[in-house]
C-alpha cells in the first residue's frame, strides 16, 4: 500500500491573531508513505539536500504513532520519504505540517478515516496551539479555540484575493526561546485593545475591508517583547507598507516577515523588501504566495 500526502506552510497569528489565527500558504510538505519490511525515513529540505532527523525529533513519525495509539493497533512498517520546500524554524509552519502529514499518512496505513475534528485535536495536542495545524488542514484563512472539553472550535473565512509576500531570513529562531521572551501577565488595556484588534482584523477580512488590516494586525503582545530578536522588524515593516503592503507582521513566532497585498502590489512589495533585507546585509529569499484554499491532501496517486 502506497499514499501520498501534500500539506501547505501557513503563517500563525496574523498579528493580533495570537495562537487562533493563521493562513495557508502555496509552499508545500510532501512525504510518501510506502509499506516495507522495517520503518525508515529520507528526509530532502527546500534546497534538495538529504538531512536526518532523530527519533525524538521527528514530527511525522510521533504524529504516526498518535494515530496508531487512537486506534488502538501498531502501525505497519513503512518507508516514508519528505520532500519539504517549506524551510525549518523560519515561522512558517513546519512542524504543524509535520504533524499533519503524519497523522494522514498514519491513519491512512491503518486503514482509517478519522475525521477533521479528531485531526485537528491530535494535532493542536501534539502542537500546542491550533493556529498553524487549523490552515495547514483545513487550507485558506482561518480562526480556532479550544474548547474546555479538548474540541477544536474552528472556521474558515471567505476572504477576497490577497498573496502573501514573505522574507524568510537565512538564520533560524526557537520557537520555545520566543516564547520565553513573553510576559506572564499583561496590563488589562493591553489586553482589551489586543481583543479590539483581533475583532477587526476578522470583520476586515470576511468583508473585504483592507483598509483596516494594517491597524486591525498591530500586536501588543507578542510583536514588542521579541523585537530584539529580530532588530530589522521596523524598517521591514515600513518597506513593506512603502511598497504598498495592506499590513506587515511578523510570520508565526518568526523570523520571517509576512506582508499582505493584493495580486497588483504583490511585486512592488516584494521587491521593496528584498532591498530592504539586502541594504541591511541580512541574507533573506522574499517569496510571493498566493494561499492556498485546499489545505492538506491525501491520495494514492504521486503526483501532487
Amino acid at each position: 500500500m502506497s499514499v501520498f500526502v501534500r500539506v501547505p506552510a501557513s503563517s500563525a497569528n496574523l498579528g493580533s491573531g495570537v495562537d487562533c489565527m493563521g493562513v495557508a500558504l502555496s509552499l508545500y510538505l510532501r512525504v510518501s508513505f510506502r509499506e516495507a519490511d522495517e520503518t525508515r525515513f529520507t528526509f530532502f529540505d527546500e534546497t534538495g539536500a538529504r538531512f536526518t532527523l532523530p527519533d525524538e525529533e521527528n514530527l511525522i513519525l510521533a504524529a504516526m504513532r498518535a494515530a496508531g495509539t487512537c486506534v488502538g493497533r501498531p502501525l505497519p512498517p513503512c518507508e516514508v520519504e519528505v520532500n519539504s520546500e517549506i524551510p525549518l524554524s523560519r515561522g512558517l509552519g513546519s512542524s504543524s505540517t509535520a504533524i499533519v502529514a503524519g497523522l494522514l499518512g498514519g491513519f491512512a496505513l491503518l486503514g482509517e478515516k478519522p475525521d477533521e475534528g479528531t485531526l485537528l485535536h491530535l494535532g493542536t495536542v501534539l502542537e500546542g496551539h491550533p493556529d498553524n495545524v487549523t490552515p495547514a488542514l483545513l487550507g485558506g484563512f482561518t480562526v480556532a479555540a479550544s474548547a474546555d472539553n479538548g474540541e477544536i472550535l474552528r472556521q474558515k473565512l471567505s476572504v477576497p484575493p490577497l498573496t502573501a509576500v514573505v522574507a524568510i531570513p537565512a538564520f533560524r529562531l526557537s520557537t520555545h526561546e520566543l516564547r520565553r521572551a513573553l510576559p506572564e501577565t499583561v496590563p488589562l488595556a493591553d489586553a482589551v485593545r489586543q481583543v479590539q484588534r483581533v475583532s477587526l482584523l476578522v470583520a476586515a477580512l470576511t468583508n473585504g475591508a483592507f483598509s483596516l488590516l494594517d491597524e486591525a494586525t498591530r500586536d501588543v503582545l507578542f510583536t514588542p517583547p521579541r523585537k530584539p530578536f529580530m532588530p530589522y522588524l521596523d524598517d521591514a515593516f515600513a518597506a513593506g507598507r512603502s511598497g504598498g503592503a495592506l499590513c506587515c507582521m511578523i510570520s508565526g513566532a518568526g523570523p520571517t516577515v509576512l506582508a499582505l497585498a493584493t495580486e497588483a502590489a504583490a511585486p512592488a512589495v516584494h521587491a521593496s523588501l528584498e532591498a530592504c533585507f539586502r541594504d541591511k546585509g541580512i541574507e533573506a529569499k522574499v517569496l510571493s504566495l498566493p494561499v492556498d484554499h485546499a489545505g492538506a491532501v491525501l491520495t494514492t496517486e504521486e503526483a501532487l
